[in-house]
């Protein structure tokens, strides 16, 4: 195992839990477009960026409805589902502990770039990051071009830098900066689906963390 010293989080879904929250907008969404629902099962099995295209693949006709205004509605009926406490189980204290051995940790995410800062802050998670990156817009498109100048501003080498997520965009990603990457399979895909991914695959940060400490 190497012996990274820079850790890249992910959040939706790999640091907060928040998958069946956005599954149950989602739901709220297509029932307001007399569109179908989905289950928690096939969300998982299908769900990946850009997001767009998940919604296309469920029935929305971005011909007839405007994407920027279910992304808005989305972000307005998110935030008001999402608990005051929404990190998984756990995980405070894995950042704790990174932090207390010297391993540095930034956030890159899909969401919002303002929202991102205002939740890290909120749940008292701003000292386990010397950097926090999200997107401009609400719409959840790729992360890669981020990643990239993420990576660039860190001034660590790749080859000790670990991304970890909850997607096979998060592997993605981590292809696209040349950095190795873990994946939790409580977020928002399937662990049969990250397994494609061909990299280790946990079922819970229980498990990376065993995994993560013994690769520091």
């Amino acid at each position: 195992m190497k012996n990274y010293s820079h850790i890249i989080w992910d959040w939706n879904g790999t640091i907060i839990n928040d998958a069946q929250i956005s599954l149950d907008v989602f739901n709220t969404l297509a029932s307001n477009y007399n569109i179908a629902s989905v289950d928690y099962d096939d969300y998982r099995n299908e769900f990946g960026f850009p997001v767009i295209d998940f919604y296309k693949r469920h029935g929305f006709d971005f011909s007839k409805v405007d994407f920027r205004k279910i992304g808005r509605d989305f972000i307005e009926m998110y935030h008001k589902l999402l608990p005051e406490n929404p990190l998984h189980k756990g995980i405070a204290d894995i950042l704790k502990s990174f932090l207390d051995k010297g391993i540095t940790q930034s956030v890159l995410s899909a969401h919002n770039a303002d929202m991102l800062r205002a939740d890290v802050e909120r749940l008292g998670l701003s000292e386990f990051f010397v950097k926090v990156d999200g997107l401009s817009d609400i719409y959840a498109n790729s992360k890669t071009a981020l990643g990239i100048a993420h990576i660039q501003s860190l001034g660590v080498a790749p080859e000790k830098i670990l991304m970890v997520g909850d997607t096979l965009h998060d592997k993605e990603t981590a292809d696209a900066m040349g950095v190795d990457c873990a994946l939790v399979a409580c977020g928002y895909n399937s662990k049969e689906r990250l397994l494609l991914a061909e990299v280790p695959v946990f079922d819970n940060h229980e498990q990376l963390c065993d995994f993560l400490f013994k690769c520091l």
